[in-house]
């Protein structure tokens, strides 16, 4: 079974390509099983008339709901005016939704807050996943610098997270590190395989990583902290199915490869257990 992370999903009237009906035809198009769907971000529904006053997890939990091939993360409203952060992850966790997705640079979050941390300990309260973005997104970097998370997984080490990227080609090696640093005994700390391609020219992008930067992540971290990403819908099926076939010619084990594939997160996200 392939079960990927990072989906964003939209409302059809607000993106097309980002709908729910988008996302079951690409899954259906890559031979993907499940995937983790994200809640929009507040912001992007308040553009619109349509949905300016629409609860973003809410709407995920109705869109999603009885499609057994998507398990919903939602996300935290930031804007001025929004419920107390306890009451919105709470409220996460009563729709039924597994985990909260974080963009730092597009919320404008910065990762050692107070407001942040108190997402993370409720978060780690209610025993949900939380997926970041890392690396460069045209933001303050003091923000969301990468040996930051250090300090997430030192202060909650119950809350289990990816750092979606895995820093990107420029944070590459701190975002190991503070794999390493963390994941020796109480093993927390996530590598999310999303959108790290090189180019057609073989050349390395903002968040590309090389063959052998894979490698020596599974190398370093073992084979069950690797979860792969979809990027959808700024990712298309042809990308998606190329970055799935360098995963299986990777000079790594048949079991990271599946685990990459799906086996870690469906362990992490339904295990009581929560470990491969």
């Amino acid at each position: 079974m392939i079960f990927a992370n990072h989906a964003h999903l939209y409302p059809r009237q607000l993106r097309e390509d980002g709908s729910i009906d988008a996302l079951l035809r690409l899954l259906d198009d890559c031979g993907i099983d499940k995937a983790v769907a994200f809640a929009p971000f507040s912001y992007r529904l308040r553009e619109s008339a349509l949905f300016h006053d629409v609860d973003q997890n809410e709407w995920l939990a109705q869109e999603i709901a009885g499609c057994e091939r998507l398990v919903g993360f939602g996300t935290i409203d930031l804007l001025e005016g929004a419920a107390p952060i306890r009451d919105q992850v709470q409220k996460i966790c009563a729709l039924g939704l597994r985990g909260i997705k974080i963009h730092p640079a597009a919320q404008e979050l910065p990762i050692d807050s107070e407001k942040a941390f108190e997402i993370y300990a409720q978060a780690q309260e209610c025993g949900l996943f939380l997926s970041f973005h890392t690396g460069l997104h045209w933001h303050r970097i003091r923000d969301y610098r990468m040996l930051l998370f250090d300090e997430i997984a030192y202060n909650f080490p119950d809350l289990h997270f990816s750092l979606e990227h895995v820093g990107g080609y420029s944070f590459f090696r701190e975002a190991l590190l503070v794999m390493c640093n963390n994941n020796r005994d109480n093993p927390h700390v996530y590598a999310g395989l999303t959108s790290v391609e090189p180019a057609a020219n073989g050349l390395c992008g903002p968040w590309s990583l090389t063959n052998e930067e894979i490698e020596t992540l599974i190398f370093q971290t073992g084979e069950n902290q690797t979860i792969f990403g979809l990027d959808f819908p700024f990712k298309k099926a042809d990308y998606i199915r190329a970055a799935m076939a360098r995963i299986r010619a990777l000079r790594i084990s048949e079991t990271a490869k599946e685990n990459i594939l799906g086996r870690t997160l469906e362990k992490r996200l339904f295990s009581t257990e929560g470990s491969v």
